[in-house]
């Protein structure tokens, strides 16, 4: 809860500053969490990632990787919170300001979910990371629609979007397909 603004000049510019510096945070701090998804799951990938479907001994998880993308996608949460709030306090709280807390929300719990799914004891099931990893982008991109500012088009998201779900579809058969090759050796 904010105190009342005045309505002179300087306060309207303060209000103005504060609301595109909050949603400019937002959004560096949703493309972190993105990123840190992203290099998450290439980096709890014990297979040699894109040159060959079979396991390679000498190819580790990168534990030290998967830590620091953990650590990003835990503190960023934190901020990103507390940015929406910023923003919804200074947009006020009408029926977009709802939308965007339930869209934090649903950005939180898809990044819960990844986190959860993402553990050693169910890595062992790569399609259910991939699905969290994919609800993530799809959480995130949702929020960064209702803050607006978009410097891409609507139509340049949705076309990476669709091709980062067709990655996500064509790292796991590439999974599937080692699993059968492994099984057969």
């Amino acid at each position: 809860q904010l105190p009342p603004f005045g309505s002179d000049p300087q306060s309207l510019q303060w209000k103005q500053n504060t609301l595109d510096v909050s949603k400019q945070k937002v959004i560096s701090q949703s493309a972190a969490m993105l990123a840190a998804a992203a290099q998450m799951v290439a980096s709890s990938q014990p297979f040699n990632k894109l040159c060959c479907p079979a396991p390679d001994p000498s190819n580790k998880i990168d534990y030290i990787a998967v830590g620091t993308s953990v650590a990003t996608l835990m503190s960023n949460l934190t901020e990103l919170t507390k940015g929406v709030c910023v923003i919804v306090a200074l947009q006020g709280k009408g029926h977009k300001g709802e939308m965007l807390l339930a869209a934090a929300r649903d950005f939180a719990g898809a990044v819960k979910d990844f986190m959860q799914a993402s553990q050693p004891s169910e890595a062992q099931n790569r399609k259910k990371p991939l699905d969290s990893a994919t609800e993530v982008g799809v959480t995130g991109d949702h929020l960064l629609l209702l803050i607006g500012d978009a410097e891409v088009s609507r139509e340049v998201q949705d076309t990476l979007l669709a091709k980062a779900r067709a990655v996500s579809t064509a790292t796991f058969g590439l999974v599937q397909n080692a699993k059968t090759v492994t099984g057969k050796c």
